[in-house]
């Protein structure tokens, strides 16, 4: 996600799939501050990887509340307290987003999270 400064707080994320699918769709997002390199791959154990670019991490459980939509799903969830980082000279953060328990993934399912920054 790109941002005007190197400060910010993130007060909400967006979590959008394009499939309706709610049975047991719940994931965590990690947040990174440098672009992360998962050492097992699609469908592998997550690993956290680097620990000094590990921002935070926020759930987000899609199997009841989100909003659907014509053929897809999306919910929003408010960060409390909210997430606080410092990018440095960089303009970016970098997320990985883990299914969390027996989700099935769907064919050609696609995902993407916006993030609500407030630049400080």
């Amino acid at each position: 996600t790109k941002h005007g400064g190197s400060y910010g707080k993130i007060r909400a994320i967006r979590l959008y799939k394009n499939k309706e699918t709610t049975t047991a769709a719940s994931f965590k997002l990690h947040l990174f501050t440098a672009s992360p390199t998962p050492t097992n791959g699609d469908n592998g154990a997550f690993v956290v990887g680097t620990a000094s670019t590990y921002l935070a991490a926020v759930a987000v459980d899609m199997s009841s509340g989100a909003i659907v939509g014509t053929g897809d799903l999306w919910k929003a969830v408010v960060c409390s307290p909210e997430i606080n980082f410092d990018v440095g000279g960089q303009r970016y953060l970098y997320g990985l987003l883990q299914a969390i328990g027996a989700y099935t993934p769907i064919t050609l399912e696609q995902f993407t999270a916006t993030l609500e920054i407030e630049k400080v």
